[in-house]
């Protein structure tokens, strides 16, 4: 009798594992951040990261927007110098991002520079 209480048991906590996991991975949306590589005026680097979408990190420290914004950038690279990579979805300090690709058009879409 107590195996099969403990088998019952084991199941049902299993279940309950398998259901809480499933719903938190499609609660969270990742955020999507919008990229363009444009020509650049350097003389060693030819190509230059803009990232075109504003970051949504009010709450957030400036030393940490920064050091996300360092691991976009890298993280950028890696998606630009590896195919395999391009599109997944990357998690940094348990937030899911995923970086998108925009043409350049010859303009910053809507900002001067």
């Amino acid at each position: 009798m107590k195996s099969l209480v403990i088998k019952v048991l084991k199941y049902f906590l299993i279940s309950i594992a398998v259901l809480s996991m499933a719903k938190s991975e499609s609660d969270v949306k990742p955020e999507i951040i919008g990229y363009v590589l444009k020509p650049s005026n350097d003389i060693h680097c030819q190509i230059q990261i803009e990232i075109v979408e504003s970051f949504n990190w009010e709450n957030e420290s400036a030393t940490l927007q920064e050091e996300i914004l360092e691991i976009l950038m890298d993280r950028i690279i890696f998606e630009e110098t590896n195919y395999w990579g391009v599109n997944e979805i990357f998690y940094v300090i348990d937030k899911p991002f995923i970086l998108i690709r925009l043409p350049y058009t010859g303009h910053w879409y809507g900002k001067e520079n």
